[in-house]
């Protein structure tokens, strides 16, 4: 019988089959192959050849199936077909198509308008839940592709080249999408070394995000603006602007973030009454303070102090006290390192997780057993939040407002700082606000 084109075509086919079984032809290279080739279906059959094509290539599990397939398949001793054979099944197919891909457009077309009105709506939510977004979007994306490369290749006039294009860039896709699951993983494991992520998932990350970028900048304006409306600013006195900017800080509606930094800040005010100097280090470094939102120091003492302002349905879960238990070890570490061991010697290190809400029996029974201090239902309360100190060399009378740049970096548990009520009663006792415009710069 005379070798033609499509029976020597079939011969090649086999051959790639058996060298891949046998680990002679490199898995990339026999995907690339599987999806290009336009009479492996022929040969292979229907049913095997969408296991072929549908086999994730980046897993060995997954290869070890698919060569098991094809091993049998080759032990049948399967014959290849005859060129006429070969056309009964093509044209054969090729009617079959075309009834099919009629369905198809239709419910295409639907699926385009059902999905496109999706996507909008994801998208309007894109800080809620984004590892799943991307995924569900990526997944989409490459089914869509694939499927656009099989309608051009089996139209009534194909256009080969164009699919050959889709099917490369569906395979891309593929690579992508095997990197973005890596990803995934890697952050599902970066929230379990680091629980706090898990705190930022729900939140406008854009606007904190900027709130963080902006921390080092000095203020082109007064901050006070933000909370005064046309007018008032320049019609009110200083005293009387101030102190109705503090009372709207306290009165708006704020997002859980802020809601967490005012948290952080009225346990560092209890603990600075009770003697400690606090460093506010959560509100100071943000995301990158490590789950350290305070460190109390009071001679000896120094306690390491998670915050957790969360609503009352939601329950603190072993990981976040173990977190704070490897975080506390870390900065003692870290400070006989750089303070030398025989200073240390002395420093009792300890950590302490309060809450508004409640800890699970769990992660109380972790607290217990890692000598971790809780506090359970400490709410947040409005406080004497307007910082004033007196500046050594000087004597200079100047206090800062919540919203000012350098309010968290104040330690007031000393004689020449303290906490007053208002604006109002700061600048009846002498002080200035921090702030102050001068033209183009800040005093």
């Amino acid at each position: 019988m005379e070798m033609t084109p499509e029976l020597s075509d079939l011969i090649t086919i086999k051959k790639n089959i058996e060298d891949y079984c046998n680990d002679s032809f490199e898995v990339k290279g026999f995907e690339n192959w599987a999806y290009s080739s336009d009479l492996l279906e022929v040969i292979l059959g229907p049913t095997l050849y969408l296991e072929t094509i549908s086999t994730d290539f980046n897993k060995q599990s997954s290869n070890r199936k698919l060569k098991q397939s094809l091993q049998k398949w080759l032990a049948s001793n399967p014959s290849l077909p005859s060129e006429e054979q070969v056309k009964a099944i093509q044209e054969s197919h090729q009617k079959s198509y075309e009834e099919r891909i009629e369905i198809i457009r239709k419910k295409y077309e639907s699926l385009i308008k059902e999905k496109d009105a999706e996507i909008i709506n994801i998208l309007r939510e894109k800080t809620i839940g984004f590892p799943s977004l991307a995924r569900a979007l990526a997944y989409y994306e490459t089914l869509s592709d694939f499927h656009h490369s099989y309608f051009l290749e089996r139209k009534s006039h194909p256009a080969v080249n164009t699919a050959a294009k889709f099917s490369h860039l569906a395979t891309e896709k593929r690579e992508l999408s095997r990197k973005l699951k890596i990803t995934i993983a890697r952050l599902d494991y970066y929230e379990k070394l680091f629980p706090w992520l898990a705190d930022y998932v729900d939140v406008d990350i854009d606007a904190l995000l900027s709130y963080v970028s902006e921390q080092d900048k000095e203020p082109d304006d007064d901050p006070v603006r933000k909370f005064l409306a046309i007018g008032e600013y320049e019609k009110l006195s200083t005293a009387e602007r101030n102190q109705l900017a503090l009372e709207r800080y306290w009165m708006g509606k704020k997002k859980p973030w802020q809601l967490g930094r005012d948290y952080e800040r009225y346990i560092g005010y209890l603990y600075e009454k009770d003697g400690f100097d606090v460093r506010y280090f959560g509100v100071e470094e943000g995301l990158g303070d490590l789950g350290r939102d305070l460190i109390c120091t009071r001679d000896f003492e120094v306690l390491v102090v998670q915050c957790k302002y969360w609503t009352a349905n939601k329950t603190i879960h072993e990981k976040h006290i173990s977190q704070l238990f490897g975080t506390t070890v870390m900065y003692e570490i870290e400070q006989k390192l750089s303070n030398g061991n025989e200073q240390q010697k002395f420093i009792h290190y300890k950590p302490v997780f309060i809450t508004s809400t409640t800890l699970s029996e769990k992660a109380f029974n972790f607290a217990e057993h890692l000598n971790v201090e809780v506090r359970e239902g400490v709410k947040l309360d409005k406080y004497p939040c307007v910082k004033c100190n007196i500046i050594g060399h000087s004597g200079e009378k100047i206090y800062h407002l919540p919203m000012d740049q350098q309010y968290d970096k104040l330690i007031t548990s000393r004689k020449d700082r303290f906490y007053v009520k208002s604006a109002i009663e700061a600048e009846r006792l002498g002080f200035r606000r921090a702030w102050k415009w001068l033209g183009n710069r800040q005093a």
